[in-house]
């Protein structure tokens, strides 16, 4: 089994899997531990607690490669929506399946601070050897036709350089709805507008202002 990311939707199920073994980047196992005592307890970001988490057992810095039999599958963490987040990379079928690092229609920005490190980050994940991406969220039918091609980086790209470029020259500037904001990738296909992403739109935009407003060092809620 393994883990994408820390967060409490990706990690909540680990005791199912509790006689496997479950593999991670060394920051999510880190994390864990660190917040086990208010994620079993369901403080950390409320009901319903988590209890037990079973912490993964196998960790790697950077990346690792297992095998399946003959099938190659490695595991890299970029510090894209979180910095543990982690991706596996079939080289064998150039396939990467994304986890929460690329989402259709939009990313939700967990990490305002880090935008500028994501996006490098976006420029090394776009360098693999990619035909097929499967990302956790996204569109049910692009994925049974075998999933997004690398243009889909694209549109994540754009869509975190653009707003946060707007909002850092000027944090109260209007910011245009989804679908104005992403027409480019919405005309071609690439991506599609999806309803429940307006909001997280705007939760974006509301975080990006918060964060170029406060003082340096001041903790952005994640939810």
């Amino acid at each position: 089994v393994a883990i994408s990311h820390w967060h409490l939707g990706h990690v909540g199920g680990n005791e199912l899997y509790k006689d496997s073994n479950i593999i991670a980047c060394r920051k999510t196992r880190d994390t864990l531990l660190r917040q086990k005592d208010a994620i079993e307890d369901g403080t950390l970001w409320g009901n319903p607690a988590i209890n037990p988490l079973h912490l993964p057992d196998i960790v790697f810095d950077q990346t690792v490669s297992v095998f399946l039999d003959d099938l190659e599958v490695v595991m890299y963490n970029f510090n894209i929506h979180s910095e543990d987040s982690v991706c596996l990379y079939l080289p064998g079928y150039k396939l990467l399946l994304a986890g929460d690092m690329l989402e259709d229609t939009i990313p939700f920005i967990a990490a305002p601070q880090d935008i500028p490190v994501h996006l490098n980050n976006y420029e090394q994940l776009r360098a693999l050897d990619i035909d097929k991406i499967l990302p956790s969220h996204g569109r049910s039918a692009t994925i049974r036709n075998g999933g997004y091609g690398k243009e889909f980086i694209d549109s994540i790209t754009y869509y975190l350089s653009e707003l946060y470029a707007q909002l850092k020259k000027d944090p109260d500037s209007p910011v245009a709805d989804l679908d104005t904001f992403m027409s480019i990738y919405l005309n071609k296909g690439i991506i599609g507008l999806w309803p429940p992403y307006e909001e997280a739109h705007r939760n974006n935009i509301s975080k990006l202002r918060k964060f170029f407003k406060s003082p340096p060092g001041t903790e952005i809620k994640l939810y």
